[in-house]
């Protein structure tokens, strides 16, 4: 019996050895000097908004990171948190389709947009080639799991990823703050080049990141050639923008928008290529 037991506990490591190593201590087990090992964090200036907490979702350890400020008036600090023990990444040889996480969130007051946000970024030889994003502005006091759904750009399987996570804030007297763990990723597609092939339908995808400041990034799919216009309207229906009027050959798009002279609000991108018509609401967060 106890033999068994052994056995079962052993299993139970692997398997989740192999799902949280991943990600180089993505279940923040591992901490020199108040640091997780293999992340960078922006502790310093006598200030510590990244900090080793044993309130975790699995394990001893998670991060708990919150807003902290020196007094005297000077500006909060919001606790950051970047892969890389000098945030340079780290290395990947596959494409997965999801970052997950485990996190709880308090924000400082339900009246200011206080956000808790995970951001990743895939490149290949400094070429961004995915993104994904995930963010939260509600209370969680348990332990909930987060998706971040990657969009690929290309058909590359990317050799390094970036994850960042960080609290955006509004005020310099609230304290907003979370608890993170046991990230990894889902499902993993296999080290081969994808096939290449065109796409087979119209698509528009969410602009990336949203919310943004100031710029952002909106991915489309043409199955054949077209002559493409892409949109930008504010709320009472005006066009302030137009980020797409040529031909384009059959093929995944992207196009940039930045709205550094635009105020904070809600905005709809609108494209139009042959008889398909797209419509997504972004909004602009300065």
């Amino acid at each position: 019996m106890m033999k068994h037991f052994v056995i079962l506990l052993m299993l139970i490591f692997l398997v989740k050895a192999a799902i949280f190593g991943q990600i180089l201590n993505g279940s923040f087990e591992n901490w020199t000097d108040g640091t997780p090992d293999n992340w960078q964090t922006d502790n310093g200036g006598g200030l510590t908004p990244v900090t080793q907490t044993s309130v975790a979702h699995s394990g001893h350890y998670a991060v708990k990171g919150i807003s902290v400020r020196a007094g005297g008036g000077a500006a909060a600090k919001a606790p950051v948190l970047v892969s890389g023990s000098k945030g340079e990444g780290f290395s990947i040889d596959f494409r997965p389709t999801s970052l997950h996480g485990f996190y709880m969130y308090t924000p400082s007051d339900v009246r200011l947009p206080d956000s808790f946000y995970v951001r990743v970024t895939l490149s290949k030889k400094d070429t961004v080639v995915g993104y994904g994003f995930f963010g939260a502005g509600t209370l969680d006091t348990s332990y909930q799991e987060f998706v971040a759904i990657i969009q690929y750009f290309s058909n590359a399987v990317p050799d390094t990823v970036h994850i960042r996570i960080e609290l955006n804030i509004f005020s310099n007297t609230a304290r907003p703050h979370f608890f993170l763990d046991d990230l990894f990723f889902r499902p993993i597609v296999g080290v081969r080049e994808a096939n290449g092939d065109l796409p087979t339908a119209y698509t528009l995808s969410q602009n990336f990141p949203n919310p943004f400041n100031p710029k952002t990034t909106i991915r489309f799919s043409l199955p054949q050639s077209n002559y493409v216009t892409m949109k930008v309207f504010n709320l009472l229906g005006q066009e302030v923008a137009r980020l797409v009027s040529e031909q384009l050959s059959a093929g995944t798009h992207t196009a940039e928008w930045n709205a550094g002279k635009m105020e904070s609000g809600v905005y709809f991108y609108r494209i139009q290529a042959g008889t398909f018509t797209g419509v997504k609401k972004m909004i602009l967060l300065k």
